[in-house]
């Protein structure tokens, strides 16, 4: 089945199907590229249109200029992996510039993804100040302080911590012992 599916479960050919078929608005079974662009933009970080044109050009055996559904999974399924790839080289560079090893950076993904109340995939500041509460007693200056830690790290101004945020959070909080922090937290990932 999963090579049926170019590599994707059975959801995930279903979610893909709901978003062919929301982007087909006409119903007709196929995308041009602009209904695909859609999907794209929505699920990855930027493609070049290029780069895209190409990827559909590829796919397209048929040459009838449309984008049939199987053709989507095909170039759905290179651009995830391409995806992958940028995620893994990101993490081994983030590992080794922030310096955590394999086995804390797992300890501090558990410590993340509890943190993440809302499931969110990102810690805002207040489920961050519930974790270092934990640790840290959170008075107003201390909130402060954390406060302008956080907008040291917050690389994209989002307002909330990605994973790699998050360590480089962790870290600079050590590196700094900000109120003590490699003290109290020196049981968490070895810190």
């Amino acid at each position: 089945i999963l090579r049926e599916n170019m590599g994707f479960t059975l959801q995930e050919v279903a979610q893909l199907r709901e978003e062919f078929d929301t982007a087909d608005t006409a119903q007709h079974g196929y995308l041009f590229f602009e209904g695909f662009r859609k999907i794209v933009d929505k699920q990855s970080p930027p493609v070049p249109n290029d780069e895209l044109r190409k990827l559909v050009q590829e796919s397209d055996l048929n040459q009838n200029r449309r984008m049939e559904f199987n053709e989507f999974l095909w170039i759905t399924r290179r651009l995830q992996d391409r995806r992958d790839r940028e995620v893994m080289a990101t993490a081994h560079a983030m590992r080794k510039e922030i310096g955590f090893n394999i086995e804390e950076v797992r300890q501090l993904r558990d410590l993340f993804t509890a943190a993440d109340t809302d499931n969110s995939g990102a810690i805002d500041f207040a489920e961050l100040r519930v974790v270092m509460s934990g640790m840290v007693t959170m008075c107003v200056e201390a909130t402060y302080e954390l406060q302008q830690i956080v907008n040291e790290v917050d690389y994209n101004s989002d307002g909330v911590l990605d994973f790699w945020e998050f360590l480089r959070l962790l870290r600079l909080l050590q590196v700094r012992n900000w109120r003590n922090f490699t003290g109290v937290a020196s049981g968490i990932a070895g810190m």
